[in-house]
């Protein structure tokens, strides 16, 4: 039973926690999973950073409903974030902003929710091509989309010289990673405007950053 093997692999007293519940569906189990994987990661993070960002930059932990393997559940890697707390995220924009706001294909519909509800409208987007393809239930998955958003005016179309192609290809790393190459992007469309990066895994040289992965490693530019 698939639901047993989930349970024998937690931690025992987080397998206790389970049992305790007397759950049985595979819905109910993965959601208590989900909660306990959730309360412990997320019990440090820190508030996000003071101040009004020009420049947007966010990574949102979607939550998935359906899982094949419990190798590849969301969870196992980071938690997850409901659409409706993702959506009530006090997102620190400045009147006149610019969003770039990464989902995977299926997290469209969602994504496009979660703009509108952090104030911007969407404009345009950018492909990342991955090196390597993914899972997925009606096609198998190697790309993901970068929305672009503004709020108020925005802040301005970058100059014709610095605006990227809407089709990049970039290796796939660790899972969920973004390439570097996509702060570069953002960097020379925008040099000259504060930035802060949304669940984020580590603070790069010159922006805010905020996530509950973050490490205590200040990473300048250029690609790894």
């Amino acid at each position: 039973m698939h639901e047993a093997r989930i349970i024998a692999q937690l931690p025992e007293d987080k397998r206790e926690a389970v049992l305790e519940k007397k759950l049985e569906t595979k819905k109910d189990i993965r959601s208590i999973v989900r909660e306990i994987n959730n309360a412990e990661k997320n019990q440090n993070v820190k508030p996000i950073p003071e101040g009004k960002f020009s420049i947007i930059y966010a990574d949102p932990p979607w939550e998935y409903e359906f899982s094949n393997s419990n190798m590849r559940d969301i969870e196992n890697h980071y938690p997850t974030l409901e659409l409706e707390k993702i959506k009530a995220i006090k997102v620190p924009a400045d009147d006149n902003a610019m969003l770039f706001l990464w989902t995977p294909a299926p997290k469209l519909e969602e994504a496009l929710e979660v703009v509108k509800a952090w104030g911007f409208y969407h404009r345009t987007n950018i492909v990342w091509v991955k090196d390597k393809i993914g899972t997925g239930y009606y096609s198998r998955g190697k790309h993901e989309l970068l929305l672009i958003g503004i709020k108020g005016e925005g802040i301005g179309t970058p100059l014709p010289e610095n605006r990227p192609e809407s089709v990049i290809f970039a290796e796939r790393t660790e899972h969920s990673k973004k390439p570097d190459i996509f702060y570069e992007i953002i960097e020379k469309m925008y040099p000259n405007h504060s930035k802060i990066e949304l669940f984020a895994r580590n603070k790069r040289e010159g922006w805010e950053a905020w996530g509950n992965e973050i490490q205590d490693v200040m990473r300048g530019g250029g690609s790894e």
